[in-house]
């Protein structure tokens, strides 16, 4: 109760107690009706947040870029007591364009946005609202923490209940397709031989055959075997998916708050997600590392073939920030021994040519390299039999169509 309340209550107990003494019993009986209703009002706004639930929900928590979301608010009122001149006050990130641009306020000096709305909910009711919102770029948006605030019928009393759970939306980076007006896509990935006999699924099983002294002891199926009372191989589908290694490198002494930097790291995110993404169309399997600093600081980013890969990749990349982490070196030479020799290794860095190029000398000798570069309009001969392309760096990154690699 505030001060002033209390001060307005004393008045009003006082006019009463006067009214009593000079028998004014119009001034007793209004002071008397004053008091009642206050006194209904704070019990009111004590109770009015009780049996309250509230739900948020960010629809989908993983978005594309350009895609349009949803903020779903659900409050549901389960008591007989109506819960009128309702508040909700949550604490969004920045960068998040709601449709319904009222709702939303940006203080001065405060990170983040405010989004406000009120609600009146009737005794039992279930109240649910959604916001479409547009994500300005990729990244981890977060709602939250929030708060409920219950104004009393009078304006005398406020019930505030406050609340730290938060709810994430990601944002995946741009995905371009790229144009037919620069190299191909293909040259990045080189030749495929066709399909065939060249790798078997150990995991995916067509049929037994009686067994052949050149059968490994592993592919003898013991339950055909017992059967058939002598000894028989699986026989497994033919298997050929090539692997390709997709590296983001960014190099560590960049200003990357300067905005050419950070458009030209964007673009490279992009050029990334649109390699990976053509990768995964063509049939191919990408591993994914970046030296970027990403949703764990100091950690090295690696994303392995497996289910959901391209979801995976894509997730990763949206929460990367423009500088570097770790040893670059180092990191390079850690996953040297984890590649076959001869793979098919794409590189893509906004950093100069200059910086990192030498890192990657032994990559040019060891697998089929070839690195794209975002840094702009300085070029240099490709070194050690790697192949360099060319992606315009200083092309706004949200006003780009097409991706366009050029030698």
């Amino acid at each position: 109760m505030s001060a002033y309340t209390k001060f307005f209550l004393f008045i009003i107990g006082l006019t009463a107690l006067i009214g009593g003494l000079t028998q004014i019993f119009v001034l007793l009986f209004a002071g008397l009706a004053v008091i009642l209703a206050v006194s209904f009002a704070y019990s009111w706004s004590e109770r009015s947040l009780d049996n309250l639930t509230l739900e948020r929900r960010a629809l989908p928590s993983k978005l594309n870029y350009g895609e349009v979301g949803n903020y779903q608010v659900t409050l549901e009122n389960r008591k007989l007591l109506p819960v009128p001149w309702l508040k909700l006050e949550d604490k969004i990130s920045g960068g998040l364009d709601f449709v319904k641009s009222s709702i939303i306020r940006s203080p001065i000096g405060q990170k983040g946005d405010i989004f406000s709305d009120r609600f009146g909910l009737r005794w039992y009711e279930r109240v649910r609202r959604r916001y479409q919102i547009r994500p300005r770029r990729r990244g981890l948006y977060t709602f939250g923490p929030f708060e409920l605030r219950y104004k009393g019928i009078l304006g005398f009393f406020t019930k505030t209940r406050k609340f730290t759970e938060t709810v994430d939306m990601i944002v995946y980076p741009r995905v371009l397709r790229f144009s037919g007006d620069g190299v191909e896509p293909r040259y990045l990935f080189g030749s495929r031989a066709r399909r065939g006999w060249i790798h078997t699924d150990p995991t995916n099983t067509m049929g037994v055959r009686p067994y052949q002294t050149t059968d490994s002891f592993t592919r003898i199926n013991w339950k055909a075997t017992a059967r058939h009372q002598k000894l028989e191989s699986d026989i497994n589908q033919p298997s050929y998916n090539p692997e390709v290694h997709v590296f983001l490198l960014v190099g560590r002494s960049q200003a990357w708050w300067e905005e050419r930097v950070d458009n030209r790291f964007e673009v490279a995110v992009i050029t990334t997600a649109s390699i990976a993404d053509h990768a995964f169309r063509n049939g191919y399997r990408v591993s994914f590392y970046t030296n970027a600093r990403g949703k764990r600081e100091g950690r090295i980013a690696i994303v392995r073939p497996g289910s959901r890969s391209r979801e995976r990749i894509l997730g990763t990349l949206a929460l990367l920030k423009p500088f570097g982490v770790g040893d670059l070196g180092k990191f390079l030479r850690d996953l040297r021994w984890q590649i076959r020799s001869g793979s098919t290794v794409i590189v893509v860095s906004n950093a100069r040519e200059k910086d990192i190029g030498g890192l990657l000398r032994d990559y040019s000798r060891r697998y089929r390299l070839t690195a794209v570069w975002t840094s702009g309009n300085e070029r240099t001969s490709a070194q050690n039999g790697a192949n360099y392309l060319y992606v315009d760096g200083d092309e706004k990154w949200d006003e780009i169509e097409t991706l366009t690699l050029s030698k």
